[in-house]
């Protein structure tokens, strides 16, 4: 893939596979669904999706500063060590 100037992009898929329910696929069609419909620098971009059949993906880029998900949980985490180190026994 290429991105602006045609420099590589690292990017995650995204894999719903073939044992899921209809619901999962619904949801599924509709992250990628809302995914296309943002446009923002604060959010990862959406580079493909294929939906036609499965295995589903949503191809998007790579998130420059990490997961978003370990970023949440690390901080989580953290405060709760800082929290519980700070309180008197």
């Amino acid at each position: 893939m290429g991105g602006l100037h045609g420099a590589p992009v690292l990017v995650v898929l995204h894999v719903l596979h073939e044992l899921t329910s209809d619901t999962e696929r619904r949801q599924f069609v509709s992250v990628a669904d809302n995914m296309a419909k943002l446009s923002s620098s604060n959010v990862e971009r959406l580079e493909g999706i294929v939906i036609t059949r499965l295995p589903y993906m949503i191809v998007t880029e790579l998130p420059s500063n990490g997961s978003l998900l370990d970023f949440i949980t690390v901080r989580f985490r953290n405060s709760i060590i800082s929290a519980t180190s700070q309180s008197p026994l």
